[in-house]
């Protein structure tokens, strides 16, 4: 795969054919009260200019489906660590396979339940409205415990109004998009 537009084609082609196959019934029973959408950013050149990236950096996508941010992130940044969470196993096995054939190796994924799993290394975290309505109160507390010991990085493409309510997160910027007026990618930091 010769850029990273044909990795998203990639990606595209097989969440088209993986996706039909899914019932939301038998996803709730293996996986529980989850949220299952598939939705992923559009505008990851804009959303990687606006974070301060370092060599020591540790980004996760909570959440990260096949993978589309994540690898973005691995393929133009390969000194930064890229750590994708997905509880689905045919999105992740998607992710995968594109990290093998890639031979990426600052991305790795967990196939699981975020909250089953230690982020307390997160420098950034990305989320595109990963769960339930009732669980956000859940990750918030997570990842204001990764905050009470560091400064974080919180970038929401969805649910936006679940971290403009939250305290000890200040909005530093927000993408705006014509085409739907919900549609907006805010930044937060964490002022802990």
């Amino acid at each position: 795969m010769e850029s990273f537009n044909h990795i998203s084609n990639f990606i595209s082609t097989k969440a088209s054919e993986i996706e039909e196959t899914f019932d939301l019934g038998d996803l709730t029973v293996k996986y529980g009260l989850q949220s299952f959408r598939y939705g992923t950013s559009d505008y990851l050149e804009e959303l990687f200019q606006t974070l301060t990236l370092t060599d020591n950096t540790v980004f996760y996508d909570l959440g990260s489906g096949y993978g589309r941010v994540i690898l973005y992130g691995a393929y133009h940044f390969p000194k930064v660590q890229f750590k994708g969470i997905e509880i689905i196993e045919e999105r992740n096995d998607v992710c995968d396979q594109l990290i093998g054939e890639l031979k990426l190796k600052n991305i790795k994924t967990y196939c699981t339940d975020f909250f089953e799993v230690d982020i307390n290394d997160g420098d950034i975290f990305y989320i595109f409205n990963p769960l339930h309505e009732a669980m956000y109160e859940k990750l918030l507390e997570k990842l204001k415990s990764v905050a009470s010991k560091k400064n974080i990085t919180i970038v929401a493409e969805s649910k936006c109004d679940v971290f403009d309510k939250t305290e000890w997160l200040s909005n530093y910027k927000t993408i705006d998009y014509d085409i739907d007026i919900r549609k907006k990618v805010k930044f937060y930091r964490s002022v802990i």
